[in-house]
């Protein structure tokens, strides 16, 4: 390949040969997928994880004494706990 007059590359034989010399290879399929079933797998332990993670800081969010309930730390964290869908109703009879 040698650069041409217009900013362009152009073919060109190399020194010593008569001509271009183009590769081509004839196209082979790919193999299957080793573990097709992975990615779901994947994908349903990370939700689990996210889901009982949330849950549990819901919960963590939640455990507040009777004697601190009006304490501006756990008027702060019933707010937060109201976020969070599973620990919903809890935060909000609290």
């Amino acid at each position: 390949m040698i650069k041409g007059p217009d900013d362009g590359w152009e073919l060109e034989a190399s020194a010593g040969e008569s001509g271009v010399q183009i590769l081509a290879v004839k196209p082979a399929a790919a193999p299957p997928p080793l573990l097709p079933w992975r990615a779901p797998l994947i994908l349903a332990v990370w939700g689990a994880i996210a889901y009982f993670g949330l849950y549990g800081i819901g919960t963590l969010l939640l455990d507040v004494s009777a004697a601190d309930a009006c304490l501006d730390s756990s008027k702060l964290r019933f707010e937060l706990a109201t976020a969070l869908p599973e620990v919903r109703g809890d935060a909000l009879v609290r």
